[in-house]
């Protein structure tokens, strides 16, 4: 893992886009402090949700948030051997939270009336002001987070066991009616084009890379 975070920092290119993409994630973090609270205090729009209005309320937070950190921790801990998955990575959740943060702005929405509040302890902390936050609506950050971290991942169990891990979130979401169904179908697209966009970045830093010992 040293020789290669070694060989990677030693590349002018992979350097500027780490620190850069570090310093524009303190700057989402820092910035969510006052927005979450803001979309919090806003009125939004009720939606109509089949799914939701035919499934049980139950308070499965516990179950999500052991969902959310285990499969965080084990991606994380995989990639931080390989620079380059974890700066893509990085990039396409930074990508991911920008427009996230787009999207709960220009898309106020009301929660279910049927939801059970999701407190997360470590987020709620940090950057919520630990106030309650439910109309982080559209779309879902826990499960794009879960679906982003199985798409950059390096080998077929570990995908596997994310692509489980999101699924067994999203589920879990639609019983707390944390989200809409829309919120959870919608989050694959983003993570999508996120992941995309970093992976391009990576194709070209590499191509210059080729160019530049030849």
């Amino acid at each position: 893992m040293k020789k290669n975070w070694k060989y990677a920092w030693g590349s002018p290119a992979f350097r500027t886009h780490f620190i850069l993409t570090l310093v524009a994630g303190i700057a989402l973090a820092i910035f969510a402090d006052r927005f979450f609270p803001f979309i919090q205090q806003r009125p939004g729009h009720l939606i109509g949700d089949p799914v939701l209005d035919w499934l049980p309320s139950y308070d499965l937070s516990a179950y999500i948030f052991a969902l959310l950190y285990v499969g965080v921790i084990i991606a994380i801990g995989t990639a931080v051997k390989t620079p380059e998955v974890l700066l893509t990575g990085l990039q396409a959740y930074v990508l991911l939270s920008f427009m996230r943060m787009c999207t709960l702005y220009f898309i106020p929405l009301e929660p279910h009336p049927g939801i059970v509040v999701l407190e997360d302890p470590f987020i709620g902390f940090f950057f919520y002001d630990n106030g309650v936050i439910t109309k982080d609506l559209f779309f879902s950050g826990h499960v794009s987070a879960m679906l982003l971290l199985c798409l950059t991942a390096t080998g077929r169990n570990l995908r596997m066991f994310l692509a489980a891990d999101a699924l067994a979130m999203a589920i879990c979401m639609l019983f707390q009616h944390a989200h809409y169904t829309v919120d959870i179908l919608a989050a694959p697209l983003f993570v999508l084009l996120c992941v995309y966009i970093a992976g391009r970045r990576t194709v070209t830093t590499e191509a210059v890379a080729v160019r530049n010992e030849s």
